[in-house]
């Protein structure tokens, strides 16, 4: 809010807290006022972030600076457009894969791909995307089945800026970083880290004998950001659903309520306890809501013990 035009802001804020349903995306004009810099215009797109039971827990903010707007913002889209896939079960691979033909499209480069390693693990062809004159099917397997043996591919992916990869030379031992039958003037190594043993790398190839602009590779660095932060909470995502697979099969009933004791969420054993369905349970009241033992427990324990304690009670409840 300290950053925006004040009517702009209320106007804005109006939207993202109305009482129906959160809009996907807001996208607009915003008047920004940098500390100690004269006010500017600056597209930006506004997107909510759920959590699992699709509760709005903040928002992303994507500004574009003007010089950029022409190639970058499409991607802003397309990285806000990519998280809700997410939460809608879409893969990261699938993902991965819309990143590249985004970078083929907008900015032409001609051959484009992501892998991920994780020690012990070797390395993963996570996703791929070319111009329609080369033929990967003749060439890009068998070359991918040489290159993941590499070690010259797991130190690559380990840096911390990108980098500038070798180009392929004579000897059979070096790096090919695209398959043989392409002819590439530069390839480019944006690294990806996501945990201490789990590296990656977006690996962009540029066709032509100008060197690439160091605007658009600074914007690849911040790209392998985005990139790391959505494959993050792609891996959270699946998570959490294998986790509610598994709780969700167990044989006791098992449900989770808000404050106030309405469901929110319900296993199949809980669903057929009550002659209901998982779907239409959620929503209404817990019959036995200890309401009245939860606010003593409340009041005689410390602000701590308040937020991450819990409380062991046993109730009677009848199914239909």
């Amino acid at each position: 809010a300290d950053y925006i035009a004040h009517d702009e802001w209320k106007m804005l804020r109006s939207h993202l807290c109305a009482l129906d349903a959160p809009p996907k995306l807001l996208n607009k004009m915003l008047t920004i006022l940098p500390a100690g810099r004269p006010s500017r215009k600056i597209p930006c797109v506004v997107t909510p972030m759920f959590d699992q039971s699709q509760k709005v827990t903040g928002w992303h903010w994507g500004l574009t600076l003007e010089a950029e707007r022409s190639s970058v913002q499409p991607f802003i889209q397309l990285m806000q457009t990519l998280e809700l896939q997410l939460f809608a079960g879409q893969s990261i691979d699938v993902c991965l894969t819309q990143i590249c033909d985004g970078l083929v499209r907008a900015f032409g480069f001609p051959f484009v791909w992501v892998t991920t390693v994780r020690k012990g693990c070797g390395a993963q062809l996570r996703a791929h995307a070319m111009t329609g004159v080369f033929d990967w099917e003749s060439q890009g397997s068998l070359w991918w089945r040489e290159v993941s043996q590499k070690g010259a591919l797991i130190r690559a992916c380990e840096a911390s800026e990108i980098l500038l990869l070798s180009p392929r030379c004579s000897p059979p031992s070096d790096m090919a970083w695209f398959p043989p039958g392409f002819q590439f003037h530069q390839t480019w190594g944006v690294p990806l880290a996501f945990q201490e043993d789990y590296f990656g790398m977006l690996v962009v190839c540029s066709e032509g004998p100008k060197a690439v602009d160091p605007t658009v590779l600074g914007w690849l660095q911040g790209l392998g950001y985005e990139i790391e932060r959505l494959m993050a909470r792609g891996r959270q995502l699946d998570l959490w659903r294998l986790q509610s697979m598994a709780m969700g099969s167990v044989f006791d009933p098992v449900c989770v309520t808000d404050t106030q004791g309405r469901l929110e969420w319900v296993n199949e054993a809980y669903a057929a306890f009550h002659g209901s369905s998982t779907q239409s349970m959620p929503g209404s009241p817990l019959s036995s809501f200890p309401h009245e033992e939860l606010q003593v427990r409340r009041s005689l324990s410390d602000t701590f013990a308040q937020e991450f304690s819990s409380v062991k009670t046993e109730v009677m409840q009848t199914g239909s």
